[in-house]
């Protein structure tokens, strides 16, 4: 994926297009100052039409699809020229992208308030405040509960239990631990 400018992609192509700030106060993009330039021969109206070149250069290098990012209330006065025959796509109208389902186990350590700091940093443990347990997410697939009770065997005969996306519990071994008795 290449981030340019429109400048920048004269005589290119790309598979899809997306033209950011496509409204009003960007294409075209006239500065307050530019009647001041026509003692030079810089009309607004031919500063328009260069913008409107421009533009036109930023529509048409898309080969499959092509985007336009309106983040004003206005969209570019442009727009309607160059989509005349294109389908529009509100965005919010289409569903929320969601990214293929990866099935998780957690794997939750309860009463180890003395052992809290082995937990987090080498390990990566995080505390549930909820089930005041701590807890630890891994890919399901070719989930091994023994290696994994191998190596968290410094936790002693504290509870741990593996549970499923569904909640379901999935593996357990030990037995609740008092405060008192840590």
């Amino acid at each position: 994926m290449e981030v340019t400018t429109s400048h920048k992609y004269k005589g290119r192509e790309a598979d899809s297009v997306i033209v950011a700030g496509a409204d009003d106060r960007n294409y075209p993009l006239v500065h307050h100052t530019a009647a001041l330039f026509e003692v030079f021969g810089d009309t607004v109206d031919r500063l328009v039409d260069a913008e409107r070149r421009l533009f036109y250069v930023a529509t048409t290098r898309a080969q499959a699809s092509l985007c336009y990012l309106v983040t004003a209330e206005q969209a570019s006065p442009f727009i309607p020229a160059a989509v005349a025959d294109v389908e529009t796509v509100v965005w919010t109208d289409l569903p929320a992208a969601v990214s293929p389902p990866t099935s998780m186990v957690v794997i939750r350590i309860y009463d180890a308030y003395d052992i809290k700091e082995t937990l987090k940093d080498p390990y990566g443990f995080r505390f549930d405040r909820d089930t005041e347990t701590w807890y630890k997410y891994r890919p399901a697939k070719d989930f091994d509960f023994p290696s994994i009770r191998r190596l968290l065997s410094f936790i002693g005969p504290r509870l741990i239990e593996v549970r499923n996306d569904s909640n379901q519990l999935l593996h357990q071994a030990g037995t609740r631990i008092s405060r008192a008795a840590i």
